[in-house]
């Protein structure tokens, strides 16, 4: 069992060695963040990506490790997932724990500006996550490919009568274990709860007050319209549901458990690895 352990250790990091784009991700971590730090590697690139700017600062509020954030990593598939990631750090970025930057996805973080992502973060292909005052992911949240989400509308609209012009920026607030859908937009102003679903192509750009956690919110603007409800969290269990669906088809349901669902150590670090 030890030699077999072992065995599966080292084919892991051949792997890891192959994969990872060594030559951006020493400059990445000794461009961003101290010596002590980026020895570390906390970001590891694995694919195509364009560092157009890394003058930001990072803040780790979690363990620094190899790997904690991952871009490039392609886990969607997607025909988009093909073009390189955009990395635009000019403001702070704070993780609070592993990360997976897709290929294709754009992170862009404008001078001032906060950006925050909640460990087990997962950002699909294509998608373009843009802070100019403040954005806040929570933990294990999933953005599918497509998603927009900008906390400013960047330009000023003036009112032709009164000569007032309204601030065009306002954070962005995402909670935990939240699934937004692919083409899912979220403007500034947006608040999502904790346990929320967008539907395809949702439109949201205001605090929901009268949302409780696990909603599904679908619409341009978008309504609830559904309660109760969470995606699965643990892909192991997820995969054993899906496969319980194609060995009985005829089945409409399946019972899994109820409450809030956590997602284990072991299977967040099998998943959010090189």
């Amino acid at each position: 069992m030890k030699l077999k352990n072992t065995y599966r250790k080292f084919r892991h990091w051949i792997g890891v060695g192959i994969r990872v784009h060594w030559l951006k991700t020493f400059y990445l971590n000794f461009k961003l963040l101290p010596i002590n730090q980026a020895i570390h590697f906390p970001f590891v690139v694995v694919g195509k990506v364009h560092l157009r700017s890394l003058i930001g600062k990072v803040e780790f509020q979690c363990p620094v490790c190899f790997g904690t954030v991952i871009i490039g990593k392609d886990v969607d598939n997607m025909p988009i997932s093909y073009m390189p990631a955009q990395i635009f750090l000019q403001g702070k970025l704070v993780v609070k724990g592993t990360c997976i930057i897709n290929q294709s996805a754009s992170v862009v973080v404008w001078p001032q500006a906060v950006m925050e992502l909640g460990e087990g973060v997962l950002i699909c292909s294509g998608v373009l996550l843009k802070a100019v005052h403040h954005v806040t992911v929570g933990k294990y949240a999933m953005i599918s490919s497509g998603c927009f989400i900008m906390d400013s509308n960047i330009h000023c609209i003036r009112d032709t009568e009164t000569g007032v012009v309204s601030n065009p920026t306002q954070s962005i607030q995402i909670g935990d274990y939240c699934w937004l859908s692919m083409n899912t937009s979220i403007l500034g102003g947006g608040e999502l709860p904790n346990c929320s679903i967008t539907t395809r192509y949702a439109l949201l750009n205001k605090a929901y007050g009268e949302a409780d956690s696990g909603c599904i919110f679908a619409g341009m603007p978008a309504k609830i319209v559904r309660r109760n409800k969470q995606r699965v969290i643990s892909f192991e269990r997820e995969r054993e549901i899906t496969q319980y669906f194609i060995d009985n088809p005829e089945a409409k349901t399946r019972f899994y458990f109820k409450g809030i669902e956590e997602i284990s150590k072991n299977e967040l670090k099998d998943f959010f690895s090189c």
